[in-house]
This record gives structure tokens, sequence and C-alpha cells, in this order.
């Protein structure tokens, strides 16, 4: 217990190869350009200087959020924790540096979303997240969709995991921290609708992927899938507690009205995003679950953690070769080949 909440040498490490892989990926995928949006919240936020700046808080949150988790995490949690922050890295470190997603109001939001997981690791400051979810929504109703579903699924799971597992109980008072959440999400979705401003218009899809990219891109994920799907199962089998089964579900299926509505507005590249981005954030939360709250899912190690290293390895190559080769960045020669055939 004394280890947890320190910082040791191969979490530094572990740091030290995460800001590496940042810089491989702004010099892979930086392509130098900006396209400015309609919907921003600020605009001192709609010039390149503003765009570059946030990205760079991005990852600034994103290794403050690594170092949160790799130090909490308990000895024998510690390389599934660095597992699943290499698959998250893998997915949401490039998403934002290509020519139409640079400082996209996503970016933002997704800033707000990490430093509200580390707002829940606080016994007094959990109430806040339901104000960031709120501005949040009041600026880019894309994510009430996502980020802002993804943390009250989140403070649910917090709140209704199995009371038999619960070795102790939540502090900070999760309940009312997600009654509060609640409450201000509903009021920030409904708000632009006073305004007369209906939902279509404030979405602003972007174009970086064609069909056939993300038809080839969707392929290549269905191994993941299978995984997911598997694991959503497993844990869901773990109770059977009405409020218990409901909080995975929401924890994992969260982002998935997101999926639907970039799907249908054509943005795949935001759409593959998210699917991407869902399954392992999620699994991330619940390692992050087991801390807060301090139970064990047996079923969440099951899936792919108890298998070799060497398959560990190949996912996480598998991943990267997709998400580099096809999904981020503009089309490489790759890409060009398998477009052909």
């Amino acid at each position: 217990m004394d280890s947890v909440g320190r910082i040791k040498k191969e979490d530094i490490g572990f740091i030290l190869a995460q800001m590496a892989f940042i810089i491989f990926s702004v010099i892979r995928f930086y392509d130098h350009g900006f396209v400015v949006m309609r919907n921003m919240p600020f605009l001192s936020l709609k010039n390149i200087h503003a765009a570059i700046f946030g990205c760079a808080v991005y990852y600034f949150v994103i290794i403050l959020f690594s170092l949160v988790s790799l130090a909490y995490s308990r000895e024998e949690k510690k390389k599934q924790t660095a597992y699943l922050l290499t698959a998250m890295s893998i997915v949401m470190i490039p998403v934002f540096l290509p020519e139409n997603y640079l400082g996209v109001v996503d970016m933002y939001s997704s800033i707000l979303g990490f430093l509200c997981l580390i707002l829940l690791h606080s016994k007094y400051l959990d109430r806040l997240v339901g104000v960031v979810i709120f501005l949040m929504v009041r600026w880019d109703i894309t994510a009430a969709f996502t980020w802002g579903l993804w943390l009250l699924a989140f403070v649910f799971y917090l709140s209704y995991r199995d009371r038999e597992s619960v070795i102790e109980e939540p502090s900070g008072g999760k309940k009312n921290a997600l009654l509060f959440a609640a409450v201000l999400y509903v009021i920030g979705c409904a708000m632009p609708r006073f305004n007369g401003t209906s939902y279509g218009r404030l979405f602003e899809p972007r174009f970086e992927l064609s069909v056939s990219q993300a038809v080839i891109v969707l392929l290549l994920l269905l191994p993941f899938a299978v995984l997911f799907i598997r694991l959503i199962v497993s844990l869901a089998r773990e109770t059977s507690r009405p409020a218990a089964r409901i909080s995975y579900y929401t924890m994992f299926l969260a982002a998935f009205p997101a999926i639907i509505v970039w799907f249908l507005q054509g943005d795949y590249y935001r759409g593959l995003y998210y699917m991407t981005a869902e399954p392992v954030l999620a699994m991330l939360m619940l390692v992050e679950g087991e801390r807060i709250r301090g139970v064990e899912n047996p079923a969440a190690h099951v899936s792919v953690w108890d298998s070799s290293r060497s398959v560990r390895v190949f996912l996480l190559l598998y991943l990267a070769f997709t998400v580099f080769f096809l999904m981020y960045g503009r089309p490489l020669l790759l890409e060009e080949v398998l477009l052909k055939y």
C-alpha cells in the first residue's frame, strides 16, 4: 500500500517513451495545415498558434493522466495499466495532428475529459466533473455524445458497482456527484434549443477519410470488436445485480451515439477515432475504478491480459498498423496500393 501514489523509475521510463512517441507522431502526422472551425467556444482559438498551443496542452494532460494512472496503480496491475496506456497513446495521440482536425473543439473537450478522470480520484473535487460536462456540452454539442456520456457512465459505474465486492466505500459521495453531473448534462443539452439553434447546425464534420478507407479500417478492426464484445459479456455475467450490470453497459457503450452520428454525417475519421478510443478508455476506467473503489474485476483481465506476451505485443502492433497507415494522416503509398485492389 505504501507504493501506491508514488512515482517509480519505471513510471518515468514509460512517460519518457510516451514523450518520444508524441515527437514521432508530430513528425509523421503534422502537415502544417489548419482549417478554422466555425463553432469554436472563443474567437481567440480560431488561429493556428492557438491550435498548436492547445495540442501541446492536450499532450501534457495525456502525460499527466498516464503518470497519475501508473503512480496509483497497484504493483500487480502496473503492467496491465501500462499496456492499456500504450494502446490509448497509439489511438489518441495522432488524432488531432492532420490538417482537418488540428485545433478542433474535440481536442479541448478531450483535455477537459482527461482532467475529469484525474479529478474523479479526488475525495472532494468529483463534483467539478458536472461543471466541466456542462461547459463541454455548451460549446460543442458533439461532446454530449462523447466525453460527456463517457464521464457520466464512469461516475455511474463508480456509484453502482457491486456492493458485495467493495472493500472500501467510495469517498467524496459519488452518487451525489452523479446526480449533479446528470442534471447539468441535461440542462447543457437542452439549452441550445432555447436559443433557436438546431442540433444539426452545431455539427461540423471534416472529411479526412473516404468511404473506401473507412471500410478497410472497419474490416481490420473486426478482431478488436470480437474481443470487445467478449469482454462486455464476461463482465455482465459477473453479477446479477441490475444496477451493476447497467453500469457496465453504459460505460462500454457510451460512445456509440457519437459513432453513429459521425458515420451518418460522413465524418468517418471521427467515427473511427471514437470507435477505437471507446474500448481502450473503458478498460482504463475499469482499472481506475478498481483503485478508487477497491474492487476486483476478474473478467476485465481475461480478454487480453491472460494471453501470452507475444499475443499482446502483436495486438498493439496490429492496432498501430491500422492507425498509422490507414486511419490518421494523409494517404501513404501502402494505403494507395490497398485501395487499388
